[in-house]
């Protein structure tokens, strides 16, 4: 993947953890008369209802009766230790807990407001801009998980992403098949993982954990590995020790080290650097190619049986066929192959064995009007200039900046005419 490509893939990614739908759990609003905090034990009662134990962001621990008829976005059955909550107390006498009437899952921000938290000695709080963007980003993407239901071990989940930032080789089949076969057991059973609230003082704690030998362990430790092994692939600057913090903070109980506001800075910051110079990149990258098409343009127009037109599009008759010419409003059936200047393939009917069929009118000028230039039954070879192509802007994961498109035509059949 060249590097303009890569760029564009990055900053997709980090809009693929956009903020409103992370935190349309409850970051924002809260219900009047509210109470939060992360649930550290669960109990169930003999009438079926639930006694969940919350410790609040002060550290203070109160036992909550949810009865089976709680106003809730999920059964209380569901709720599992870890989770974070809002509720809201109800007025019931003579009960031996206090009695929740509105409960919801919420992530951690929607609680912290601005509560300054440590997390031991396992990272310092982030300030250079990839710590802080990996932290964010690590913190982020779990707890968005989270919210669609998919739960992990988050010490797995983090040693996974650190044996791929530290080079650590894995089997990839069998990765794969960790993932799959937690979608079977798991997302598709409709099954929630009972996850434990693990601490970790030091992330050489974390290395040094066992995955063991059952699907959820595999999945968590899996999942961390092949994200974090598709960011480097994918040139997405990236720390593994704060990334691997960022999504173990949001299973323990320290909380996050960066504030909702911090948290939403870092990825903003990054997007905007990443596109800067994506930006540049795709203006030099543009420029060069259109140096480079112009030189070879113009030396190509020397070559004996190489034709111009007015438009500036280059062709040369290979085979002429003795059919009918199509124009530039018909549809027809074509092979073709798409090379650049180097002469890597981009795109080919001949590799998939297929003839395409296209309605002109809805191609780039200089393929539609060089196909409006053959007989049926002809082989053609087209210099397209990006003018006649796809521009300064390019397209797909292929088409660069002003990129000179050569394409090899014969032309099958006209498949409907607008005569017809």
């Amino acid at each position: 993947m060249n590097k303009f490509i890569r760029r564009i893939v990055t900053i997709s990614l980090i809009l693929a953890i956009a903020l409103p739908m992370i935190f349309a759990a409850g970051a924002r609003e809260s219900a009047p008369g509210s109470q939060g905090g992360r649930i550290v034990s669960i109990e169930r009662q003999s009438d079926s209802s639930h006694v969940f134990s919350i410790k609040d962001i002060y550290g203070n621990t109160t036992a909550w009766t949810v009865p089976t008829d709680v106003q809730s976005q999920l059964p209380p059955a569901v709720y599992v230790v870890g989770d974070y909550v809002e509720l809201v107390p109800a007025s019931v006498p003579n009960q031996d807990y206090p009695v929740v009437s509105f409960l919801r899952w919420v992530t951690p921000l929607a609680l912290e407001e601005g509560v300054s938290i440590s997390l031991g000695q396992m990272v310092e709080i982030p300030e250079d801009l990839v710590d802080r963007f990996s932290y964010a980003y690590g913190y982020l993407m779990m707890l968005n998980l989270q919210g669609q239901g998919i739960f992990f071990d988050a010490g797995l989940f983090a040693k996974g992403s650190l044996d791929a930032a530290e080079g650590i080789a894995q089997n990839s089949e069998e990765l794969f098949a960790a993932l799959n076969q937690y979608q079977t057991e798991y997302l598709e059973a409709g099954r929630i993982p009972n996850v434990e609230s693990k601490s970790f003082t030091s992330l050489d704690e974390v290395r040094v954990l066992t995955v063991a030998d059952d699907t959820h362990s595999r999945f968590s430790y899996a999942y961390g590995y092949l994200v974090f092994q598709t960011m480097l692939a994918q040139g997405i600057p990236v720390d593994g020790d704060y990334f691997a913090a960022g999504g173990i903070a949001t299973q323990d109980d320290y909380g996050s080290l960066l504030s909702f506001e911090e948290l939403d800075g870092a990825l903003m910051e990054m997007q905007e650097k990443l596109t800067a110079e994506a930006d540049a990149y795709a203006a030099e990258l543009g420029q060069k190619n259109k140096r480079e098409a112009e030189s070879f343009l113009a030396a190509n127009a020397t070559t004996p049986s190489v034709i111009t037109t007015d438009s500036g599009l280059q062709y040369k008759a290979l085979r002429t066929g003795t059919g009918t010419i199509p124009s530039a409003e018909d549809t027809v059936l074509v092979d073709y192959r798409l090379v650049n200047l180097a002469g890597n393939e981009l795109d080919s009917s001949y590799s998939r064995g297929i003839p395409a069929e296209f309605s002109l009118p809805n191609l780039i000028p200089g393929f539609t009007e060089g196909v409006s230039l053959m007989p049926v039954g002809s082989h053609y070879i087209f210099w397209i200039p990006s003018e006649l192509g796809y521009g300064e802007y390019g397209a797909g994961n292929y088409i660069e900046p002003n990129m000179l498109l050569i394409f090899e035509v014969e032309l099958l059949d006209i498949v409907a005419s607008e005569t017809t």
